[in-house]
């Protein structure tokens, strides 16, 4: 499968802001199998989204409200963001993304 890549990357807090895969997503993204690179793309894409962003309501995969643990999620891949306690849910690889930006 090709790589997600769009020539716009741009790292900060462990993702990409331009194909929104982490950086540990993008260093294994040639050994991993096609079915888990297929995975990573629907999840990128919302494809698979079991929710919606708690800021902008686009759609997204949380590992966590699908019976797994946070050390599983994407998100445990990137620095920890503030502690937001008006927070109500999860967001978005974007809207993480630009988070990550404006803690930095």
């Amino acid at each position: 499968m090709p790589s997600p890549c769009i020539g716009a990357c741009r790292a900060v807090g462990g993702i990409c802001l331009g194909c929104g895969r982490t950086l540990t997503e993008i260093a294994n993204w040639g050994s991993r199998d096609p079915v888990r690179q297929q995975v990573i793309m629907d999840e990128i894409s919302g494809a698979s989204s079991n929710g919606h962003c708690a800021r902008c309501g686009a759609p997204l995969t949380c590992t966590v409200s699908a019976g797994g643990t946070i050390e599983q999620c994407w998100c445990s891949q990137t620095r920890p963001l503030p502690f937001d306690p008006a927070a109500s849910g999860c967001l978005c690889r974007r809207c993480h993304g630009d988070d990550q930006v404006a803690s930095a």
